[in-house]
């Protein structure tokens, strides 16, 4: 019980304000971030996977990325990953720990950048997932699951076995486009390396800026290519996960998860002036992915399973071989990103909680919705909790009876396994009793759950603003560091769930889990001893100092991987 692989990956909006010009936009300021976070953390420099990507990694088996479109370099987010943790309050630890770094070196890149009064309050990170103009991007939660079981795991891997030999004509095409392209790519290796040279000697990003310009032009047709040549075996492999992933938690927990933005949505304001429980479930189109496109949205993201299986193509066998084990890792893409921490430790502990009960067969009886994604649409557009869902045996169910089928199920549970888990009680008592302030007593939450505290923060301020107004109260709500929940958290309005010193210790410090251990000794080793090798998330590729073609990869885990 509460005992599976779990991660978080939360992507970071990038506050700009003024006129101020930044060379490369967002990526400039990542840059500065990771600069500035040196002293707090020993860090490595990953392998580059696109060229738009950036990864640093940091001591205690954690992440931080920069995320872009190759088409829109200036304008992509800073994406942090927790380490692989065992429980979620383990896991609420190295999320705050992971905030915390980025505080810090918040506040050191503002001092370091151009030295004016207004310069210095030229940008800060939002930990939210909709933007002023109303783009979505993500936060995404990770729960190693079984793929499938009996007849259905062996069908995955036929399945999986007949559609392996369609990536060698594919790679082949993929290659031969490289070689057509090969003259632009040795340009970009040959100036990238005059014009980083050249920024580090001038300190200016001017030159640089006109590199990342000639590459955007680049890549639109490469990209547009590379998906179009995936496609066929893009609906293969996702049909096949259609029929045989997941199959159990899609039925059987699916009433849990349209409905878990009652207690876990960050709340979002439209310029209709209506407002909603969460920020991304009205974006949500499916339950599985379709194709690989970044607007695809669905509610079980499948896109890494997806990723491993094209991982052929760029001579990396290794996870395809992955995808044959029985545990895999299940990805939500319709989560929020959330401040308050009741909020975020229940959303961890509550769906923890539920996927052991659907492998263990306790919820074969669980309401099942007639249609899943319009379900997730009408709870989170209803602040009133009101609305009733038709289920597939035509009952009608409203989001706090189906919150409240899993809770009493969720208790049997705890009650009659044959091991105590006093988190899993923890976590099953604060779900009743923030069930129980949502049904009698909403206002006692407030400073508990995201989208009760912020609608209560937009109705105090909606006699004296406009929707412009409105909106910078809805987004400032989710700034590190000095946004209007820190306001209230320094308040004393907010229940703290962690002690200062076990986040401290998180900064440096790895969690249980093998694989973090393993990664973070050789972040270790790699930044102090100097050693030479190639980190990514899944393993090190470590060279003899004397004899670069002697070569040793050392995997982190040999399990699903988060």
């Amino acid at each position: 019980m509460l005992n599976r692989l779990m991660g978080l990956e939360t992507e970071y909006a990038v506050r700009r304000l003024g006129s101020h010009y930044f060379p490369l936009g967002n990526l400039y300021l990542f840059r500065a971030l990771m600069t500035a976070m040196r002293p707090y953390c020993d860090q490595v420099r990953g392998r580059d996977f696109s060229v738009t990507g950036e990864r640093y990694f940091v001591q205690n088996g954690g992440a931080f990325y920069y995320e872009a479109l190759p088409t829109a370099v200036d304008g992509g987010l800073i994406e942090g990953v927790t380490p692989e943790c065992t429980s979620p309050h383990e896991l609420l630890v190295y999320q705050k720990a992971q905030e915390h770094l980025l505080i810090d070196a918040l506040r050191n890149a503002r001092r370091n950048l151009p030295k004016s009064e207004d310069e210095q309050r030229q940008f800060g990170l939002l930990k939210n997932c909709r933007d002023a103009y109303g783009h979505v991007h993500a936060a995404q939660e990770n729960y190693e699951v079984e793929i499938a079981r009996g007849w259905r795991l062996w069908l995955w891997r036929a399945g999986l076995v007949a559609l392996a030999p369609a990536i060698l004509p594919i790679a082949l095409a993929l290659w031969a486009m490289t070689l057509v392209w090969v003259i632009p790519a040795l340009a970009y290796t040959l100036l990238g390396s005059v014009i980083k040279g050249a920024a580090q000697r001038t300190k200016s990003g001017a030159a640089e800026e006109v590199f990342w310009s000639f590459i955007q032009r680049l890549a639109r047709p490469l990209v547009w290519t590379e998906v179009a040549l995936w496609a066929p075996v893009t609906l293969g492999i996702n049909g096949l996960m259609r029929l045989c992933a997941f199959r159990d938690i899609r039925r059987n927990a699916m009433s849990f998860f349209v409905s878990r933005s009652v207690i876990c949505g960050a709340g979002s304001m439209h310029p209709n002036g209506s407002f909603t429980l969460a920020e991304k479930a009205t974006v949500i189109k499916r339950v599985l992915r379709l194709t690989n496109s970044p607007s695809d949205r669905p509610m079980l993201d499948t896109g890494n399973l997806l990723k491993q299986f094209m991982a052929p193509a760029m001579l990396r066998f290794d996870p395809l071989l992955r995808l044959f084990c029985g545990r895999q890792r299940l990805q939500l893409g319709f989560a929020d990103a959330n401040m308050a921490p009741t909020a975020e430790y229940l959303k961890l502990g509550m769906t923890a909680l539920v996927l052991d009960m659907a492998e263990e067969g306790w919820l074969q009886d669980a309401p099942q919705p007639r249609d899943p994604v319009a379900a997730l649409h009408a709870i989170a557009h209803d602040p009133s909790l009101r609305t009733d869902i038709t289920m597939t045996d035509g009952s009608r169910w409203r989001a706090l009876a189906m919150q409240r089928f899993y809770l009493d199920r969720a208790s049997k549970f705890v009650s009659e396994s044959r091991t105590v888990s006093l988190e899993a009680t923890r976590i099953v008592k604060l779900w009743r009793d923030v069930l129980d302030g949502l049904e009698f007593a909403p206002e006692r939450l407030f400073g508990q759950i995201d989208w009760l505290t912020k609608k209560s923060l937009l109705e105090r301020g909606q006699f004296s603003c406009d929707y412009a107004g409105l909106k910078k109260i809805d987004l400032r709500y989710h700034e590190l560091d000095d946004g209007y929940f820190e306001w209230l958290r320094a308040s004393g309005l907010v229940p703290e769930f962690l002690r200062d010193a076990e986040v401290e210790v998180a900064l440096t410090k790895p969690p249980r889990s093998r694989a973090a251990r393993v990664r973070s000794y050789f972040i270790r080793k790699l930044a102090k001893d100097k050693i030479r090798g190639v980190l990514s998330w899944d393993g090190v590729r470590l060279s003899q100092l004397h004899d670069s073609s002697r070569r040793r990869v050392v995997r982190f885990s040999r399990r699903c991987g988060l």
